[in-house]
């Protein structure tokens, strides 16, 4: 209120912490009565306090204002004095933004490729209105959205953290990426027996031709069952597909430039290359670069590799 409402989250917390500079100086801020008034938290502890404040609907981001920080009406039963505020005290912690946070429910290969789809929305909203992640929902709000798989507005504006604002200004982008990952988490690949009857034929030197010529079974059928493999750290995908470093690394180029939502479809990875690599082999990359994923954020499948 004393800054005019026109100012960042970085601003006002300068102010607060009584911070000298040009800008500052320039509006006069420094001669407000609540300038310097914050220094019982540091910089970290305020960004904590105003996130809160934005999740809990006491405050508003106004993007077309470069990220200033406006009241919204629900604020003024505290500001009254009608209504307590209640604030928690975040634990210091040291943690890669780029990691997946450690949670059990992301050692599932659906929830984790959720939960990446989530994020790259999230990231794409926060640089289009040039505003932290955060702004736009806590990891801790993206979770939930991976357990509970909201499907209509209702259940979207139930989650902790969304409130009516982020309903109606998020809610249609983000029930779309939950719609297209399902309701329900896809089952967790299983080396049944035909399929380990595969691999076990695959680690004897045959080629996935010969093996669905030994079989009777369709090429794709054979993908598939390598697929698994690949997925559950059983194989190589190197092996399986035969193709040089370089022409992985092609195809894997293009399917990182695909836009986000279409990374879980293989159909516009086939089409980009207009046929020119069968589903099943697709298929059998895909389950590689999805390894390698899970384990570079440190989280693992259900596999024994």
């Amino acid at each position: 209120i004393r800054t005019g409402q026109c100012f960042g989250m970085s601003y006002v917390i300068d102010v607060l912490l009584g911070k000298r500079g040009e800008k500052i100086q320039r509006f006069g801020h420094d001669r407000l009565s609540t300038y310097g008034i914050g220094k019982g938290l540091d910089e970290q502890g305020w960004l904590s306090v105003f996130r809160q404040l934005v999740t809990l609907g006491y405050l508003d981001v106004d993007y077309e204002a470069y990220g200033a920080l406006k009241l919204t009406e629900s604020c003024r039963p505290v500001l009254r004095g009608e209504t307590g505020l209640r604030l928690r005290r975040d634990e210091e912690r040291k943690v890669s933004s780029r990691r997946a946070p450690s949670n059990a429910i992301l050692a599932d290969p659906d929830h984790f490729e959720l939960w990446e789809s989530l994020r790259a929305l999230r990231k794409r909203l926060a640089e289009a209105q040039n505003v932290p992640p955060y702004v736009i929902f806590h990891d801790a709000v993206l979770l939930e959205m991976v357990q509970q798989r909201p499907r209509t507005p209702a259940e979207f504006g139930r989650l902790s953290g969304v409130g009516e604002h982020k309903l109606e200004r998020y809610g249609t982008e983000f029930l779309a990426t939950l719609k297209k990952h399902g309701a329900a988490p896809k089952p967790k690949p299983v080396m049944n027996e035909t399929a380990e009857e595969s691999l076990s034929l695959f680690r004897q030197g045959l080629g996935v031709g010969q093996i669905a010529e030994r079989r009777a079974l369709k090429l794709s059928t054979i993908y598939g069952h390598l697929a698994t493999a690949i997925h559950l750290g059983q194989a190589n995908v190197r092996d399986v597909v035969e193709l040089d470093d370089a022409e992985m690394a092609g195809i894997e180029e293009t399917w990182q430039t695909l836009p986000e939502e279409d990374r879980y479809d293989l159909k516009p990875l086939f089409e980009a290359f207009r046929g020119r690599y069968d589903y099943g082999l697709l298929r059998c990359l895909k389950a590689g670069w999805e390894r390698e994923r899970r384990e570079a954020s440190g989280s693992e499948g259900n596999g024994t590799g």
